[in-house]
């Protein structure tokens, strides 16, 4: 064991400085405090300094875990900058006061199941370089992972956080799974990284919730969690992809579009229905294949949104009724082509005395023509050539259905 200084105070059990654990440590299962510490097997106490210190006696070394299985720490536990080089076993271990596993690194399995924390909890940049177990773990004060490392499966299933919970800047490497965790005040994961199987299945927020920056890489679900309050999901103007894979984020968009929608934030919760609706289209998409030939490729009675024909015409054209601008470029777009059609091929403006028809290849009558065309107007002064016909007809049709999408583009974004 290599060691750094130790000291003991009254009613407190602490470790200063750089402790790494390569050898077991087995603590009673019972109340701990620094005076208890066994005599054989670990720390010397008749040995320590009062003022702090290393010890002056040679601590014994033996193999297998770290095991605090059921201790009870009636003060505040400091295992700052500590090394557990094998299995470090919290199981059920009670912590009564403020908890300090600042840069701590677990080199072995860490497990914290069922462990209450009664106070602060600060892992501030810890490493968990296999396993780590928090299941049905109990944080009665702040618990704070700011820039923690996970390298392996995390568990904080059954997990309760009763005040503030930090994990902005953390890292995790492996599958996490906060499954049924209940989080009753903020919880931050502003730029946390999840690599893997991310599952938020039935979690609950009830604070402020904040995931502004995440990234989220592997297949991720929120499928049954609530959120009480605000649940800033992502800025979808500022951030428009914290799923590597789009389809990965439809339960969070949709946790986060209820969320905003109860809080009365329409437009956020418009942002996240768009949001929410390209992910259902993307794995649509993905389950319909590229087979044009098929009937259901491009539109589906079973399910319209596993269909092409949606993704053209309800995300893009029409954005799902988020994006009203869309329809007015798509507008702009038709007539300005449509009357390059008529400049070139020609409008009839009118008849000589001869009965001879008047063709015109002027650009201001031809987007005279194309304007009264795609409005169904219809006032009868220009008429299109012969050739031109079933052309002017089509934009007619287009007409007729982009109006008719920037109506109900408007009247979601109002009446909502």
């Amino acid at each position: 064991m290599r060691h750094g200084d130790y000291g003991e105070m009254r009613g407190r059990k602490w470790l200063r400085g750089t402790v790494t654990f390569v050898s077991g440590i087995s603590l009673p299962t019972r109340t701990m405090r620094a005076s208890s510490i066994p005599r054989s097997g670990g720390l010397p106490t008749s040995k320590m300094p009062r003022s702090g210190g290393p010890p002056t006696s040679t601590v014994p070394r033996s193999r297998g875990a770290a095991t605090f299985l059921k201790a009870a720490f009636k003060g505040d536990a400091d295992f700052k900058g500590a090394t557990f080089g094998g299995a470090a076993d919290f199981n059920s271990a009670t912590f009564e006061g403020d908890t300090n596993f600042i840069i701590v690194t677990f080199k072995g399995d860490a497990d914290f199941t069922s462990a209450p924390f009664r106070g602060a909890c600060d892992f501030l940049k810890a490493t968990f370089e296999t396993g780590a177990n928090f299941t049905g773990a109990t944080f009665d004060k702040d618990a704070n992972f700011v820039g923690v490392t996970l390298k392996k499966d995390a568990y904080f299933e059954y997990g309760t956080f009763k005040e503030g919970t930090y994990f902005g800047d953390a890292t995790f490497k492996g599958g996490t799974y906060f499954s049924d965790a209940t989080f009753e005040g903020d919880t931050d994961f502003t730029d946390a990284t999840f690599e893997g199987f991310t599952n938020f299945t039935l979690a609950t927020f009830e604070g402020d919730t904040n995931f502004v920056g995440a990234t989220f890489k592997g297949d991720t679900y929120f499928w049954g969690a609530v959120a009480n309050r605000i649940f800033v999901f992502l800025h979808p103007w500022e951030n428009p992809k914290p799923f590597a894979i789009t389809r990965h984020g439809e339960t969070g968009y949709r946790l986060a579009k209820q969320a905003a929608r109860n809080a009365g934030d329409y437009r956020s919760s418009g942002h996240y229905h768009y949001a929410e609706q390209c992910a259902i289209n993307s794995r649509h998409r993905k389950d319909a294949v590229w087979r044009p030939w098929k009937t259901g490729f491009w539109w589906s009675r079973k399910n319209p949104m596993a269909s092409w024909g949606e993704f053209v015409i309800g995300r893009c054209l029409f954005g799902y009724g988020e994006r009203p601008l869309r329809v007015v470029w798509a507008t702009v777009a038709v007539i300005l082509c449509w009357t390059c059609i008529y400049w070139i091929g020609g409008v009839v403006v009118g008849e000589t005395e001869a009965g001879a028809p008047i063709i015109a290849h002027e650009f201001a009558s031809s987007l005279y023509f194309s304007i009264t065309t795609f409005t169904t107007l219809g006032y009868g002064d220009f008429s299109p050539l012969p050739s031109l016909r079933l052309w002017a007809g089509f934009e007619a049709v287009l007409g007729a259905g982009l109006m008719a999408l920037f109506i109900v583009a408007l009247a979601r974004k109002f009446t909502r």
